[in-house]
């Protein structure tokens, strides 16, 4: 089913912003799966690993060029009104700011099998330069990544917090567990995420949904319905205690089932708390439904927030009704909105250096 993918752990940065764009263009184009993009990669001739296209996402690292590229123009495409040229040279954009990033992380090496995919890509290795064991074990292997000494010693700190009940702390722990354990490290995250999700924390709530359905999704066994059905019952005690992207992941589960009248409820709860992408989400239900006064209104309210998205789908509506010309002005302010972006990252960062 549709979900949220879960965000690596970033300093706020050039970085962050790439990972939280890639997220919301994600997001817009109704979460797909991995393996649903890596499928459509493969009808463009790119045999990208559904894992990488994974890991470009959700790793706390600076992804290739080449796969920011591909992945970027797949999403797009499922996005309405998108221009996917706009959104390729947007997150291009925001990929080059990051890359100026001295403390941006270093792409992993790209394997073998998946070097052909991105035959353009400057930040792929020479393949005589790698052996088998240059790749990191992943999680579903049971591997196990070291942690830098000073991330152990954050590490510890968080432990020993987390022992003496910090809820926040529980959710730190498990999402580094998560994040470096290794299979290992899921099942610990897991208990520290129910730990402090029992004790009322709504983000560990969240992760300890989104933990379960991956786990239920991996393992495709019809064994663990309840794990799906418990993953459910955690999005929804989230989303009832507020937390704003439990709510649309909530409404996209929801949907998913074709239980569209409730999945409008908690498009609209978070619409109206300010997040734009319940607003397109809760905008395209209404339309759907043939609503389509109060659905475009929805849609100008996001691009009046600000979202290039909106601004792009809401042109599209226009053209429609042959309204050209207010049209035009949401595909420059579209347009405004992408460079913007990139105008104050490049601008943060030459500040960062002076």
């Amino acid at each position: 089913m549709p979900r949220p993918w879960k965000h690596p752990d970033l300093p706020p940065g050039p970085l962050s912003e790439l990972n939280r764009a890639l997220h919301e263009l994600h997001h817009r184009a109704g979460w797909p799966s991995s393996r649903e993009i890596r499928r459509a990669l493969d009808a463009k001739g790119v045999p990208m690993s559904h894992t990488k296209v994974h890991d470009t996402l959700t790793k706390p690292v600076l992804p290739t060029k080449g796969a920011v590229e591909m992945i970027t123009e797949v999403l797009a495409e499922k996005v309405r009104g998108a221009d996917i040229n706009t959104e390729i040279d947007r997150l291009l954009g925001l990929w080059q700011a990051a890359a100026l990033d001295n403390s941006s992380p270093s792409p992993a090496p790209v394997p073998p099998d998946e070097s052909a995919a991105l035959p353009d890509d400057p930040e792929r290795p020479p393949d005589e330069a790698r052996t088998p064991t240059d790749d990191p074990p992943t999680a579903k292997q049971g591997g196990q990544r070291e942690l830098p000494r000073q991330d152990n010693l954050i590490e510890r700190m968080r432990r020993e917090k987390a022992e003496n009940g910090d809820t926040d702390a529980m959710v730190e722990l498990g999402s580094s567990l998560q994040t470096w354990g290794g299979a290992a490290g899921a099942a610990e995250a897991e208990s520290w995420y129910r730990r402090a999700a029992e004790s009322g924390h709504t983000q560990a709530m969240l992760n300890l949904a989104v933990l379960l359905e991956e786990e239920q999704e991996e393992r495709g066994s019809a064994a663990l319905w309840y794990r799906r059905a418990e993953a459910e019952s955690w999005y929804r005690r989230a989303a009832e205690n507020g937390h704003t992207q439990a709510m649309v992941g909530l409404g996209a589960l929801l949907e998913q089932r074709d239980e569209d009248d409730e999945a409008a409820v908690w498009y609209r709860r978070a619409a109206e708390k300010g997040d734009a992408g319940a607003m397109l989400s809760f905008a395209s239900l209404l339309k759907q439904r043939g609503d389509d006064e109060h659905a475009e209104a929805w849609y100008r309210r996001a691009a009046e927030e600000g979202d290039a998205d909106a601004m792009n789908t809401l042109a599209a509506l226009l053209e429609e009704r042959e309204e050209t010309e207010e049209a035009a002005v949401w595909r420059h302010r579209a347009e405004e909105a992408s460079r913007s972006v990139l105008s104050r990252l490049v601008d943060r960062w030459f500040r960062g250096k002076s």
